[in-house]
């Protein structure tokens, strides 16, 4: 069939079994083409038999092929060996990017542009020559979006021209993509909502008695992430040893019963750590009933149980702290009724805590009339408008004794802001206020001391908190002058969200507690403004030992808060950055010999940092280098810097596992010069040295398969594409003799005919010992090379000369298939790049080893260094397949070239003489 004749053919349906059939509704052919089958059925319908050409009794069997294609494949498509459209078959043309009549005849490069032609670039051209059918997959901009497909292409035999077409066979896996993309986003977001919750889920198969683990229970148990299901036995190991007994108890109860099961467990991390998890499980039966499954999570609630307990023993400490500071607390309802009066509390008025408390109006009833109805102002105020308010009252007690009380209350509001209830403190001040007298005697020599300062506040408060001392510098510092201040108490100097939580009270308590409260925290001055403040308070007492009042020393340290926390934001960051490139930072001070550690190195090395203290001892384990030495070397060159200092070691950790840890380290000095710390970094490297050692193996991999292909196709160009030629030109020989002398038309096209086939047979050797030259199996290297560079010179006009020992020798085959690859590759590389008419290749034993050289006088490289692969030197494909080969010998690699003074390639192989005769035995 002509190219023009398959233009012309206009667009034929699918191929149907019978003629009669109607064809199938658009809505149909539409959803056939949908994909919703095995992206592999378009490559289990073709093979990569032998090309045969199609027969006439294959109507029959040709049209069922076709129904079947149709039932798997969404359109085809037939091309020439340069990728010009001859036909196309579809029932689904919203597929097509161009309407048929405007594609067909057109190469494939122009239909769908450049960019999206890159899958099936040479595509055409390599099946036309080798027959052998390809499978790509590509994507296309169509009307309604981007589409994804799968084709195979196969090489066509027309059976009445013989002509081979490449027909395309393609099937539209959109759906199938999308549907790949949401899955793998729904379970990355699983296991996202399951880090942020601290929940790991978990299955036991009871009839195979494994545990299968998520991502996240790995993470919880401190274990590296895993995949496949381990035994019972070594998953108990996890578990606390007391704990382990009532967990099988547990399984066997759900096993036995069926019901959902809830339970805490402590567990053992990989860290050592206790952990408590709660988890819940429920049973999978299968189809008699039994339960095959437990299927569970478990959530991490080690810090809620502990907060739990901690908020136990606030309270208990609480009722302690009533106690050591001789005050009370109590609790109010909205409509005054007592709810709640502590023990101490009932102590400091009198009353039995055994019996009921006792109500508001007994107790205002005990005060002096002017105090009780100033309580009921503030009570009232209170609890309508929500105001905290403190007031000392005069209060008798059952057995007649005068006290003086203060009293202190806060609303609590519920979330709509309202008061839900009154709560407060009592406090006995009785001798608080016999001990103001001596207070105010020392007051005037306190005054004298404490205006001499400029710079900071110096505050006098009574037992109660007022202000009873006001300075120069406390002026300066708050913006209150000593007439405005003094008598109010010095909460107004605290924010408002402090005064809610009682901050002030609670640091004088602290204060009397502890005899001297330090802090820090934010200050109101008289404008409004803020700063943060460090404030020392402590109580004075008089002779007696009685409190007098407190003295407060406060200081505006905002500048150095802000300088702080900028410093702690870089430290955090440097933290994350440690975390998330897996490296650890240290300090080593040269003289005292400390070390500092981050965080990250206690965790690269396996340490605990709370039970380790670094030492450079150990630490010299991990480097093992002595640094002190190192700096008393004599300074190199400039041009030789000898810094940073690394060293490569492998580390075992505490569990026994063995990491491989890459370290550097560089000098601090003063301005004389002199070193006085080290600084360095620790990497955790043992992942990429094993990515990189799977790498090097898949790549030696594929070299081999590639030179065992390259043998493969050679022989079998050899033995029967070329065999075929021979057979032709005897048969067009047979033709002569048949055509008469006469036709003198005949005789010139078949003599051009025998022409094209010898040509082709040598093409075909060529390209057969280019792939794999038989000489090198047969002869050696010597004489492979030397054809080598014969057929190069002859094909590319450079005049290229070996410099080869004649009785060189044979070396092992897969030395000498890498020294013909090498000299196969920089030949190519000179061809195309260097511009140069002239070519050298030597090759040379050199003790154990054997030297290959390939030189040019071409224009050289702009860029170039003497290792291959380094970061200076441009490499290609070829070249870094080149290196490979080499470093898959344990040889060396380098290129050495400069602009204008050409380029020489170099390898160096070991070649034993007691390896070379057995490894080419086989030959």
């Amino acid at each position: 069939m002509s190219r023009g004749k398959n233009i012309a053919r206009p667009i034929t349906p699918r191929p149907q079994e019978s003629t009669s059939q109607p064809p199938s509704p658009p809505s149909q052919r539409a959803a056939d083409s949908q994909p919703h089958r095995n992206p592999a059925s378009i490559t289990e319908i073709s093979s990569r038999q032998p090309i045969t050409r199609a027969i006439a009794g294959a109507e029959p069997t040709m049209s069922r092929l076709g129904e079947l294609l149709g039932s798997l494949i969404d359109f085809i498509a037939e091309f020439d060996k340069t990728g010009v459209l001859l036909q196309v078959w579809t029932g689904n043309e919203s597929l097509l990017i161009r309407p048929v009549d405007e594609m067909l005849g057109k190469p494939l490069h122009d239909i769908i542009g450049g960019d999206e032609y890159r899958p099936f670039c040479g595509l055409f051209e390599r099946i036309h020559s080798s027959g052998v059918a390809e499978d790509l997959e590509y994507s296309l901009n169509l009307a309604d979006g981007l589409h994804w497909f799968i084709a195979r292409a196969i090489p066509v035999v027309a059976s009445d021209s013989g002509e081979r077409t490449i027909r395309v066979l393609v099937q539209d896996v959109t759906r199938l993509r999308k549907t790949e993309a949401h899955s793998r986003k729904m379970e990355s977001l699983l296991a996202h909502t399951q880090k942020i919750a601290k929940v790991g889920s978990w299955e036991y198969d009871t009839e195979r008695r494994t545990v299968l683990w998520s991502e996240q229970m790995y993470r919880m148990l401190g274990l590296g992430n895993g995949s496949e299901a381990i035994g019972l036995n070594k998953a108990c190991q996890m578990f606390h040893p007391d704990d382990r007994a009532r967990v099988w108890q547990d399984v066997t109860t759900l096993i036995e019963t069926g019901q959902p099961l809830e339970n805490e467990l402590r567990f053992l991390t990989a860290y050592g750590e206790t952990r408590t998890f709660f988890s819940r499980a429920i049973p999978v039966r299968d189809e008699s009933g039994a339960v095959r499954l437990i299927r569970g999570f478990s959530q991490d609630v080690t810090e809620r149980r502990a907060a739990e307990i901690e908020l136990r023993r606030s309270q208990e400490l609480l009722a302690q702290a009533e106690q050591i500071a001789n005050l009370g607390s109590w609790e109010l309802s909205v409509q005054g009724e007592t709810r709640m009066v502590s023990e101490n509390l009932c102590h400091i008025i009198g009353e039995d805590p055994k019996q009921r408390p006792i109500t508001v109006k007994e107790a205002l009833e005990r005060m002096d009339p002017g105090d009780a109805a100033t309580v009921r102002q503030n009570l009232a105020r209170a609890n309508g408008e929500g105001v905290a308010f403190e007031q000392e009252v005069r209060y008798r007690l059952p057995d007649g004794r005068l006290r003086t009380l203060h009293i202190r209350c806060v609303p609590m509001l519920d979330l709509s802001k309202n008061v839900a209830r009154l709560v407060g403190v009592t406090r006995d001040v009785t001798e608080q206020r016999k001990a103001q007298r001596a207070w105010r005697e020392s007051e005037r020599h306190y005054q004298i001391l404490v205006n001499s300062l400029k710079d900071h506040a110096v505050l006098g408060f009574d037992r109660n908190g007022h202000v009873i001392s006001w300075h120069n510098g406390a002026e300066l510092l708050m913006g209150y002058t000593a007439k405005e201040i003094l008598g109010l108490h010095f909460s107004r100097f605290y924010s408002a969200e402090d005064i809610s939580s009682e901050k002030p009270i609670r640091e004088l308590d602290h204060a009397l507690r502890e005899g001297r409260f330090e802090g820090e925290g934010w200050r109101v001055r008289k404008d409004g403004s803020r700063f943060w403040a460090e404030a020392v308070l402590a109580p004075l007492p008089d002779d007696e030992g009685q409190l007098m009042g407190f003295a407060s020393i406060t200081r505006d340290i905002t500048e150095r808060k802000k300088a702080e926390e900028e410093l702690a934001k870089r430290e955090a960051l440097l933290a994350e950055a440690e975390n998330l490139a897996d490296i650890g930072s240290w300090e080593l001070d040269l003289k005292s010999g400390e070390m500092n550690w981050s965080l990250q190195l206690y965790r690269i090395l396996g340490y605990d940092p709370v039970q380790t203290t670094p030492s450079f001892a150990e630490f010299s384990q991990l480097i093992q280098i002595d640094l002190r030495d190192e700096l008393r070397r004599e300074k190199p060159p400039a041009a030789m810097p000898r810094y940073p200092i690394e060293s490569v070691v492998r580390w075992e950790l505490r569990d026994g596992s063995v990491r491989i840890l890459h370290t550097r380290a560089w000098p601090a000095h003063n301005s004389a010069g002199e070193p006085l710390r080290m600084i360095g970094t620790t990497e955790d490297v043992t992942d990429r040295i094993e990515r990189e050692g799977q790498l090097r193996r898949l790549s030696q991999q594929l070299l081999h398969a590639r030179d065992t292909e390259q043998r493969r196709i050679a022989r079998d160009l050899h033995e029967t594409a070329v065999q075929s030629m021979a057979a032709i030109k005897m048969m067009l020989g047979r033709i002569g003799s048949l055509i008469p002398k006469s036709s003198k038309r005949a005789r010139n096209l078949l003599r051009s005919a025998t022409d094209v086939a010898d040509e082709i047979v040598r093409e075909l050797r060529t390209i057969s010992h280019l792939m794999h030259p038989p000489l090198l199996d047969e002869s050696g290297l010597y004489p492979a090379l030397h054809w080598y560079a014969r057929g190069f010179a002859e094909r590319s006009g450079i005049n290229t000369n070996l410099e080869m020992d004649e009785e060189f020798g044979r070396l092992p085959r897969d030395t000498e298939i890498a020294i013909f690859r090498i000299v196969q590759e920089a030949l190519t590389n000179v061809h195309r790049h260097s511009g140069s008419r002239h070519a050298t290749i030597r090759i040379l034993r050199e003790g154990a080893n054997v030297c290959v050289e390939v030189e040019d006088r071409g224009r050289g490289m702009s860029r170039a260094s003497g290792l291959a692969g380094g970061s200076e030197v441009q490499l290609g494909v070829g070249t870094a397949g080149m290196r490979e080969r080499v470093a898959q010998l344990d040889g060396t690699f380098e290129i050495k070239s400069a602009p204008t003074q050409g380029t020489i390639v170099r390898a160096v192989l070991p070649a034993p003489e007691d390896r070379a005769e057995s490894g080419n035995k086989e030959v």
